[in-house]
């Protein structure tokens, strides 16, 4: 599974490094294929949940920030699940 997931991310950032203003770090793209390599992948769709300041209770806040971040990582995230076959 690790050296599925591995492969998968290896061929991802190289497609991603042939797309001009590429924002992998030098580092990652310059890694050894064969060495699993911890990777944060920022998405552009971020969730708001700037309403949160305005509801009162600790527990209702942290439903809605739980549920709103669940809601937008479920939409911006579902190619890249995909892709994975996660």
């Amino acid at each position: 599974m690790r050296f599925t997931f591995t492969v998968l991310l290896l061929h991802l950032l190289l497609i991603l490094s042939a797309q001009p203003g590429s924002k992998i770090d030098i580092k990652l793209l310059k890694a050894h294929p064969d060495k699993l390599q911890n990777v944060v992948i920022l998405m552009t769709e971020q969730a708001d949940v700037s309403d949160a300041l305005h509801i009162k209770g600790k527990d209702a806040k942290a439903i809605y920030v739980y549920n709103t971040l669940t809601v937008t990582a479920l939409h911006s995230q579902k190619n890249l699940l995909q892709w994975f076959k996660i």
